[in-house]
Formats: C-alpha cells, structure tokens, sequence
C-alpha cells in the first residue's frame, strides 16, 4: 500500500490527544523529503508544544537562512522546551549568528534557558565564542554563571607554549600501588 499524503497527517496535529499528535508528526518527519518548509512551518507554529518540539530538528536542516528564522522565532515560544530546543538547534546547526543569539539568551530571565545557551555555547565553543563570553561576563547578573563561563574561558583561553603538551583537563592518575623497586 501506498503511505498517506503529508496532509493526513498535518491535519492530525490539531488532534487533542497527544498520542496522537505525536505520531503525526513523527511520520512527518520520518518522511522529510517530503516537507516543505512551509510544512515544517505549520508544524512550528501548532498551539501544541509537543508539536513544535518535534520540528525543530527538520527546521534546522532547511536553507540556513530560512532555518535561522524559524529557530529565532522558536527562541520565543512560551514554552520551555521548545526555547531550548531551538537554542540548541541554532547552535548545533552553525547558523548564521548562532553565538550572538546564545550568548543573548545568557541574559534570559529563565535560568534553563541561560543554562541550555551556555551548555551550547561549550559544546560548540569556537575561537569568536571567547570575545563574546569576556564581553558578557562584563554585565553578568547571575554568579553561578558567570563562575562556569571564566572556568570554560580559563581552559579555552590558555593554550599550552610552543613546543608544550596540552594541559590535561583532569591531573594524570597516580599509582596507588608504589611499583617494586
């Protein structure tokens, strides 16, 4: 048999049970090659956050342009999930001023969603990330924050002279039996 059109299943995503919900749009997105942008579009803007959730991954893989919009506008939605969601996608995506947005988010009044940037912006630090980091430590409200951004910024910022190993991160393992002489 032939699978169901892309419509049978967008108009399930207005079902109000969440099963269901869920599994629309988990065929939607098993069948991405045929999405349409302005299908991951209605998917993102579903009264249901489940919904939405559940397109942020396709919406990262459309034109990177087009990708950053939804995404930015996902960086809004009321629901946490989804703002995380799509903090992580940006930066996970390398869209166009993914680091700006994140760092940006640091100042978010929600602490997950300045943990969830920050968690990005050290999984994907890169060599413009620092600048931005030092600049946002500068109006930084938050303490814990702001000790887990020096710390990444210490290991980040201080690499080992000329003709020197790496620092490990972590201090060698020492025997805990002395070796027999």
């Amino acid at each position: 048999g032939q699978p169901p059109p892309p419509a049978f299943f967008l108009a399930l995503l207005d079902d109000p049970q969440p099963d269901i919900r869920q599994a629309a749009a988990r065929a939607l997105l098993a069948r991405s090659t045929v999405l349409a942008p302005a299908d991951i579009q209605r998917l993102l803007r579903s009264k249901f956050p489940d919904v939405r959730q559940a397109a942020l991954g396709r919406a990262r893989l459309l034109p990177p342009a087009q990708a950053r919009e939804f995404l930015i506008d996902a960086c809004l939605d009321e629901d946490l999930d989804v703002r995380c969601g799509a903090l992580m996608q940006l930066a996970l995506g390398n869209l166009p001023d993914w680091e700006e947005i994140l760092v940006q988010s640091l100042h978010d009044p929600e602490p997950r969603v300045r943990e969830t940037a920050f968690n990005a912006l050290a999984l994907r630090r890169s060599p413009t990330t620092l600048p931005l980091l030092l600049e946002f430590l500068k109006t930084c409200r938050d303490p814990e924050l702001g000790q887990q951004i020096r710390q990444l910024v210490g290991l980040v910022q201080q690499p080992p002279p000329p003709g020197q190993p790496p620092r490990p991160i972590r201090p060698p393992l020492r025997p805990t039996v002395p070796p027999n002489p």
